[in-house]
């Protein structure tokens, strides 16, 4: 009868999903601002220089947004999404989920010694407190989402933690890149309005 129920149940989801909706429209606005800003400088002797700008950036953006989906985990494993299609991963290919600050982070089985990342956005407004609050040692629930993973009925349970975050100068230099590379496309997108007033 338990069994039953358990393959009934609705599948948890893992992250919140408006953050994803987010996450995935500033992409999209920030590739279209570009290729309208190397779109404007074309004819011009700058033209180049602009494209080349513009793909490092695009490359940047892409980096950043990687691995980010939206999903849900029953006792199958985790289906989710990275933008359109629809991917499952059995809990025998997890080899650990981390809890950073407002993500979860299924590290994923791969060939050879690397690991995939699978990257969920938590409800910052639940889990941020709560996260470092865990990390100063207090006695805190971890987020509702890894309680329901652990009741799930897994022959072998990942194994669950939570993980400090990335080292500060990774995430100053990629800010200042670009906050740099952002800086030069707007100068750049103004000169060309002034060149070409229609």
């Amino acid at each position: 009868m338990e069994d039953r129920q358990s393959e009934r149940r609705r599948p948890d989801q893992i992250d919140f999903p408006v953050l994803w909706f987010i996450v995935r429209g500033v992409q999209m606005l920030l590739i279209v601002f570009y290729a309208k800003v190397t779109y404007l400088a074309r004819g011009t002797e700058d033209f180049t220089l602009d494209l080349v700008s513009v793909g490092i950036m695009l490359m940047m953006i892409c980096v950043f947004f990687r691995g980010i989906a939206t999903g849900n985990a029953d006792s199958s494993g985790i289906h989710y999404r990275i933008y359109f299609r629809q991917k499952t991963v059995a809990w025998t290919d997890v080899q650990g989920v981390q809890w950073v600050n407002f993500r979860l982070k299924v590290l994923v089985k791969r060939r050879g010694k690397r690991k995939r990342t699978i990257i969920f956005l938590l409800n910052p407004l639940k889990t941020t407190g709560a996260y470092w609050a865990h990390r100063l040692g207090a006695e805190v629930s971890p987020p509702d989402i890894l309680e329901r993973i652990h009741a799930l009925p897994i022959e072998t349970p990942p194994p669950i933690a939570s993980a400090p975050l990335y080292p500060k100068w990774i995430v100053r230099t990629f800010i200042g890149l670009a906050v740099l590379m952002m800086l030069v496309m707007v100068w750049r997108l103004v000169s060309a309005l002034a060149l070409n007033p229609h």
